[in-house]
């Protein structure tokens, strides 16, 4: 055959060949499966990586480089997210952990995000999108995307594609076009981390529909990650059953606090000297400490903070912060009536609570809205003032091409709070008929109203304690219902479920709060401080309710709650245990704070409610003070005062402190001989030329023994010296003349014990520590003296005694330098062993 011939129809069967195989691609059923495998491995792997990955990480990283702020800042300004987020921890179970989610892991992820309003878990999917966009890499494992879940309500007739389709509709927002085959693609495959944020957010009646779709899409796509955000409060393991464990996002600790605001501070535009007040008025404030955790609410208080002038003090409670940003965001500038502003925001707020459209309201149906709530308005004026709401103020937001929405959903449920206003019963009425919702919305009315809170707060106990607890700590402090009836039946309702061990775990977070309100804290630290040291007497300082009694108590400083212990030990017994129990450094600068400030009353009582901290050598020059600083402070008078009562106590612990060497150095340079020397002297030191200790010691002495029914009774033992005065001022001559003839068998101090106690001056406690106080051979010698001169006794602590035999008055000769050497002696040996003068130290 020809070779053109055999060239010819080898190019005729090529063109047959390719005419055929496109009538395959064409008409059979093997055609189109290769003609839509061609078309999605085009749009994936070409078109979407080399364009549209591209296109969607420049608009995710335009989208969610900033804050979304519920306010305008500084005239619209945005916040960069990196000047303004500060990466929070995560807690399985109420127990931090320092970890982030890692949208890189190759394992998919099953979570459930759960927090306080306010707690920053929109911010935190926000933050995963920026990283993953700031770190772009063409290949990652996972895109992410991030959907509200409130999108899916509309689409509950259609569950098995609602997911696939609001995705879709996502990435078309993001301007991506024709996104569908690679969504289905990744969803196969396992190529996408789907963010659903807000579960709360989704309206009621839809809520369980929207839960079934996203269990659905867990079903069916195995191989992508799944993290879902949900107040704590709303979320009840709905999704457990699907493998989603649930991670509480944590309230800012001290550092992140001090990182907030120091990248605050430092943002463009930011004042430093504006957050160094605010960070100075926090601490100073435990109440608004514990509210600044929250992020939003710090963010809040920044805001205002960098708009006063004054920079004065910050809001106690969450409403009174509200109403403070409110009042600044809604008269800033701008001609529109206040009260217009107010009326028909809580207008808004209220009649989309429960829509099943969501937080989403049209354009028409806000202008319907406003011209019908405010008189005299037409729709020009409805428009100007939708417009000065949302542009100036902040408080709404756009949403789509027509719609407007809440800038932040505890900004709606706050002015619905305001639009219930004295309607108590339908307060408790939202309550019944829809409780998700209307939660927040019910604690925002207990701060913000005037009227007596008290009847619908014990509706509310009723319906909820733990709800009730979260109302309370709202609840301002020039309430009603904290008259004296209304606060003795919320005084009685704390107590019993702080005593309760099932009812502190359950509302333990509820407390800790209410541990700083201005009216109950002082309750509440009170009962927990006193139920704490109930169970350490016990010997069961550890468990659950007692580490939920130190948590309460960790809310406040410990400065605060000895304070308030110190009120209520004037009437409770309890209480005084309780101080007296105390860790003696907790009590340190209070005494010293008190001291300085003239509450010299109060510094004594306070350390006569702990020992240990009275037996402080640091004290002991302060003791000295405070015990010497009344007028003729010897001369005390005849009835009994507080003040003589707590001098008398604190003299009894000095007796017992100057055994110690250091305590009786610190006396030397505390106390001046010369300043207390004069006309009204006490008559045993006329003449005398003794040291500042001994005329100290004399003086001190007299003091305790006008109130000896006031020896602590955990002091076992006081200094030999005072001791021995002490004893000579009981003892008779009569009695020393009979030494001699005593029963051989009868020891010395038993023989002093009886004689002391014959005459009925003494109590027997004190007898015993007089005799705890000396040892056998100085009992011995002192008798062999006359005890009963006060003046030769005091000899002992004169420092110009010469040797040789000394004279007393009644002719009894004795050997006082002997004596005093064995003195000096045992005193020697206390302070090289240290002992404590008490019979316990306290933990």
């Amino acid at each position: 055959m020809p070779p053109e011939l055999v060239a010819v129809l080898t190019w005729l069967g090529v063109a047959v060949a390719v005419v055929l195989a496109c009538w395959v691609l064409w008409k059979t059923a093997l055609g189109a499966r290769l003609r839509e495998w061609m078309a999605a491995s085009a749009s994936v792997h070409v078109r979407w990586r080399l364009a549209a990955l591209g296109d969607y990480h420049q608009e995710v990283l335009r989208r969610y480089r900033y804050v979304p702020l519920p306010f305008r800042y500084a005239e619209n300004q945005a916040v960069e997210l990196v000047d303004a987020y500060v990466e929070q921890d995560l807690g399985a179970h109420h127990k931090p952990f320092r970890g982030r989610i890692d949208l890189s892991a190759r394992r998919p992820l099953r979570y459930v995000i759960t927090g306080e309003p306010g707690a920053g878990k929109t911010v935190l999917l926000r933050s995963l999108l920026n990283s993953w966009a700031t770190d772009f890499p063409i290949k990652a494992l996972r895109v992410p995307v991030r959907l509200p879940l409130e999108h899916l309500a509309p689409l509950t007739y259609r569950p098995d594609t609602a997911l696939r389709d609001a995705i879709v509709a996502c990435f078309e927002a993001h301007g991506i076009a024709a996104p569908g085959r690679f969504v289905d693609h990744a969803l196969a495959n396992g190529r996408l981390s789907i963010l659903l944020d807000g579960l709360d957010e989704v309206p009621l009646e839809a809520r369980e529909a929207v839960g079934d779709i996203v269990k659905r899409a867990v079903a069916k796509y195995r191989d992508c990650h799944f993290v879902v955000t949900c107040r704590e409060a709303v979320y009840k393991g709905a999704l457990a059953d699907v493998g989603f464990a649930e991670l509480r996002l944590c309230a800012f600790d001290d550092q992140q606090i001090a990182a907030f605001l120091n990248r605050w501070a430092a943002r463009p535009g930011g004042a430093t000297s504006k957050v160094d007040a605010l960070a100075a008025a926090l601490s100073t404030n435990p109440r608004q400490y514990e509210l600044g955790k929250n992020p939003l609410l710090l963010t809040y208080m920044a805001y205002l903070y960098g708009r006063s002038d004054s920079a004065g003090g910050l809001p106690y409670s969450r409403s009174a912060i509200y109403d403070e940003m409110v009042e600044q965001l809604l008269g800033d500038g701008d001609a529109l009536p206040r009260d217009a502003k107010l009326l028909v925001l809580s207008r808004f707020a209220t009649e989309n609570m429960d829509l099943s459209s969501g937080r989403v309201m049209p354009y028409a149906y806000l202008v319907r809205t406003i011209m019908d709530a405010v008189d005299g308005a037409n729709r020009s004026y409805a428009d100007r003032l939708l417009k000065t709401i949302s542009e100036r103020s902040g408080l709404l937001r756009r949403v789509g091409a027509g719609g407007y929405a809440f800038a932040h959903l505890t900004i709606q449920e706050y002015f619905a709070a305001l639009a219930l206003g004295g309607d108590e019963d339908g307060v408790v009425a939202k309550l019944d008929e829809s409780w998700g919702p209307w939660t927040e919305v019910v604690k925002f009315w207990c701060g913000t109203t005037r009227l007596n809170a008290l009847t619908v707060w014990k509706k509310v106990c009723d319906i909820s304690l733990t709800l009730g607890f979260a109302c309370l700590a709202e609840v301002r402090q020039n309430n009603p219902m904290f008259e004296t009836e209304g606060l003795k039946e919320v005084s009685q309702i704390l107590a019993t479920a702080i005593r309760e061990a099932d009812s502190t775990l359950m509302h333990g977070q509820e407390l800790e709060r209410l541990a700083t309100h201005p009216i109950l804290g002082a309750i509440v630290t009170n009962q927990a401080a006193i139920e704490l040291h109930d169970a350490t007497e016990r010997g069961k300082p550890e468990g659950a309710h007692a580490d939920a009694m130190a948590q309460i108590l960790d809310a406040v400083p410990r400065e605060t709650v000895i304070l308030r212990l110190i009120e209520l030990a004037r009437t409770d017994p309890a209480a005084r245990e309780v101080l007296g129990g105390m860790e003696p450094s907790f009590i340190v600068n209070i005494v010293e704070t008190k001291a300085a400030s003239g509450d010299l009353d109060a510094a004594l009582e306070l350390l006569d409610f702990n020992v240990e901290a009275a037996a402080a050598s640091r004290f002991v020059g302060l003791l000295a003070l405070l015990t010497s600083h009344w007028d003729t402070v010897w001369r005390l008078p005849e009835a009994a005062s507080r003040s003589e009562t707590l001098q008398a106590r604190m003299s009894w612990h000095l007796l017992a402190r100057l055994s110690n060497g250091e305590d009786e150095e610190a006396l030397n340079r505390s106390w001046s001989l010369s300043a207390h020397q004069g006309a009204n002297d006490w008559k045993p030191f006329e003449g005398g030329s003794a040291e500042n200790i001994a005329y100290f010691i004399g003086i001190v002495a007299e003091l305790a023994k006008r109130r000896t029914d006031l020896i602590p009774q955990s002091l076992r033992r006081i200094d030999p010296r005072a001791a021995l005065l002490l004893m000579a001022d009981q003892l008779e001559a009569a009695d020393i003349r009979d030494f001699e003839d005593r029963d051989s068998s009868q020891s010395i101090a038993d023989w002093i014990r009886e004689r002391m106690l014959k005459s009925a001056k003494l109590p027997f406690e004190l007898v015993d520590v007089l005799l705890n106080s000396v040892s056998p051979s100085i009992l011995v010698n002192f008798v062999k003296l006359d005890p009963t001169n006060p003046s030769l006794i005091m000899s002992l602590f004169w420092t110009d005694i010469d040797g040789g035999f000394v004279e007393d008055e009644v002719g009894v000769p004795g050997d006082l330098l002997h004596l005093r050497s064995l003195v000096l002696k045992e005193l020697e040996v206390l302070r090289e062993a240290g002992m404590s003068p008490y019979s316990h130290q306290h933990a």
